[in-house]
């Protein structure tokens, strides 16, 4: 199930479900602790005698956020009920407090009393023992707490302040109760305190709603550390007014948006506003701390390797989200990211016992926005036992590069000389000792999709591309020496690119090779969108035939041949498949993915000799805009067949390649008004 709505100011992230339910608060890291940990939490209305959530399917829905905004425009509305409910929701971008603002119109003839109820589901810290939750008389609100994690839930209509209602209780974690299934009477017990696994819900009275019109009322969830800290943030929301905060809130956003002045050259509309709600939903997967979050679709975490998630900053997604950011203009979140990853780069404190010795680090798998290294599926150790770095080497070589590319833009020389140690340095000097003996590639590792050990020409493109970008900086600094041993590596590995993962017969280059301990080497020569990397990163010409052969291979042998199309990752992937659709493997090369569909549209991009060769990429944008949900959010995968998103969403890399690739089209467009194809 997509988190559809994402909204979040770096330390506070909450997510919705597609019924509307508050499903995910992410808090104080983004993507670390979930303290609800997928747990829904319900809205309710009493109205008339007669009780509803929100998430009962009597309610229509249409799901979006305000116009260029992380506020959220929610109406929902209820036939048999005469009730229509627009809300508004964000997380203010300064202090950590979710607000919702709720206007009830009353749809019947007669003037009606209305009450809602805010149903709140924890579980601190994921453990859900000794949860503790409370109702405070002097300040009339619920406070919910474990440790140093503390949520205040309060709400105000018209001109009263202070929940009209309350109880808490214990989660009956077989389903079949908790405080919310008290609202459904529409009169709470007003349990004062529960503890050990807890929720709650507070309940807010509407004055009289004559017909036709409608009332407004406000209610809001404080989160912080202690008492006094979330007191304090209720004190503020209490003065300044909620709807203050929410419109500073809202504006805010389409401040940071407008800061950089886009021309589009008539892209349509649709691939504009995309581009826009990309940017502010990479935003809200941002950790203020610097890690870049890959998903925090909780659902994800019941589907793969039994209770795993994409809650974790992987230096590959994070250099291809902060590369495109670099590409929009918002340099300060790529710096953050490069910091980030300046402080967990890893230094094996068992290496270098040969002469010479070289200092070298590497990038691990994942970490966890607090920037300690996160769980790992990978082995350390080959197939005869011997240490193997848990290591996907792209990861290494793409932070280089991405620093590079940050460079040549804005040319921040002081900032550079920060990350020049230790991520250029050393990481070249790990990528140019790192090495297959017999070919001088790129010792194996797991490739770009975590499943398979091997070289593979995607990870070889990338290590080329992050030796020459550290050989640059080398250069700049005065390290000759470093410099030309990075570049003399790279062109080796080149050379031998060219040797072992090119095939003549077919006219392509294969996906990997395998190596034995006798040299002898054996191919792999499946289709992968990853080829693309061969060109991308700059180690060969787009234009070059072999490159021109491995393109074309990718378009024959990886669309998908159904109505919804688009471009699978890989001959035969088995990620999210349908076993029902086997017997169609001629038509349906595996599920289309966003990025594997991007991928090919940058290919167009950097081989458009005209402007007017450039509308070929327009259907590529079109794909990606009828593959996501009303608001934007984009999945991972989609279904060939019915459309349905698979896996997570949103996925921060899907966003980050419409970024990256509307900024490439642009920049092409403008070179070939200037009358350079390149």
């Amino acid at each position: 199930m997509p988190s559809d709505l994402p909204l979040g100011n770096g330390n506070l992230l909450v997510n919705f479900d597609k019924d509307y339910n508050l499903k995910d608060i992410y808090y104080p890291y983004v993507g670390k602790a979930n303290q609800t940990r997928r747990r829904i939490s319900r809205t309710g209305i009493m109205v008339d005698g007669q009780f509803s959530w929100l998430s009962d399917s009597d309610w229509s829905k249409d799901m979006d956020y305000e116009h260029n905004s992380l506020t959220t425009k929610v109406r929902v509305t209820n036939g048999p009920l005469e009730l229509q409910l627009t809300f508004n929701d964000t997380v203010d971008f300064h202090r950590d407090i979710f607000l919702r603002r709720v206007q009830v119109l009353n749809l019947s003839e007669r003037p009606r009393n209305v009450r809602l109820f805010f149903h709140y589901d924890f579980l601190f810290w994921g453990v859900g023992i000794g949860d503790s939750i409370h109702h405070h008389p002097d300040g009339n609100f619920l406070v919910a707490y474990k440790d140093n994690c503390y949520f205040l839930m309060n709400a105000t209509a018209e001109r009263s302040v202070g929940i009209s209602s309350w109880t808490t209780g214990f989660k009956d974690d077989a389903g079949l109760g908790g405080s919310w299934s008290d609202a459904e009477d529409g009169i709470l017990e007003e349990t004062s305190n529960s503890f050990g696994s807890i929720d709650g819900v507070i309940a807010v009275d509407q004055p009289l709603i004559p017909p036709g019109e409608s009332g407004v009322c406000y209610t809001w969830l404080a989160a912080g550390q202690d008492l006094n800290e979330v007191r304090a943030l209720d004190a503020l929301v209490r003065r300044r007014g909620p709807q203050y905060l929410i419109a500073r809130t809202t504006n805010y956003w389409r401040a940071w948006l407008e800061k950089e002045d886009v021309d589009f050259h008539g892209l349509p509309d649709g691939i504009q506003q995309l581009y826009r709600r990309s940017l502010l939903t990479l935003r809200t997967h941002i950790d203020n701390r610097g890690g870049i979050i890959a998903a925090n679709d909780s659902d994800l975490s019941f589907l793969v390797y039994g209770q795993e998630s994409y809650s974790y900053v992987w230096p590959r997604d994070g250099a291809y989200v902060a590369n495109a950011l670099d590409k929009a203009g918002y340099a300060h979140l790529a710096t953050r990211f490069y910091n980030f990853c300046n402080d967990v780069i890893y230094r094996d404190s068992a290496q270098g016992n040969d002469e010479p010795h070289y200092d070298q680090a590497y990038m691990l798998q994942k970490y966890t926005p607090d920037k300690l290294v996160a769980s790992n599926w990978m082995g350390r150790a080959d197939e005869k036992g011997s240490f193997r770095p848990p290591i996907e080497e792209d990861e290494t070589a793409l932070i280089p590069y991405a620093i590079w590319q940050h460079y040549l833009k804005y040319r921040d020389f002081e900032v550079l000389s920060l990350w020049f140690q230790p991520l250029l340095i050393q990481a070249a000097n790990f990528m140019v000792e790192f090495r297959e003996s017999h070919t001088k590639l790129p010792a194996p590792s797991y490739d770009l999709w975590e499943e398979r050990v091997g070289i593979y020409s995607y990870t070889v493109a990338t290590v080329w591309a992050g030796l020459n970008a550290s050989a640059n900086a080398a250069e700049l600094f005065g390290e000759t020496a470093a410099a030309v041993r990075f570049r003399d590596a790279a062109e080796e590995i080149k050379g031998a690119c060219e040797t072992y993962l090119y095939d003549d017969k077919l006219g392509r280059f294969l996906k990997r090779i395998s190596v034995n301990s006798n040299g002898e080497v054996e191919p792999d020569s499946t289709v992968d969108v990853s080829l693309y990397a061969l060109w991308y990163f700059g180690m060969f010409d787009p234009k070059d035939p072999r490159i021109v052969g491995t393109m074309k291979a990718i378009v024959d042998r990886l669309s998908c041949q159904t109505d919804i199309g688009g471009i699978a990752r890989y001959e035969g992937d088995e990620y999210h498949w349908d076993a029902g659709l086997q017997d169609q493997r001629d038509k349906i090369p595996g599920n289309p993915w966003i990025i594997s569909t991007l991928f090919l549209a940058q290919y167009q991009i950097v081989t458009a000799q005209s402007v007017d060769d450039l509308k070929e990429v327009h259907s590529a944008f079109e794909w990606v805009c009828a593959r996501a949900l009303p608001s934007g959010v984009l999945p991972e995968q989609i279904h060939p067949i019915t459309g349905e998103h698979l896996s997570v969403a949103p996925l921060t890399w899907s966003h980050a390649m419409v970024v990256a690739v509307v900024n490439d089209y642009l920049e092409k467009y403008e070179a070939l008004q200037r009358g350079s194809p390149k």
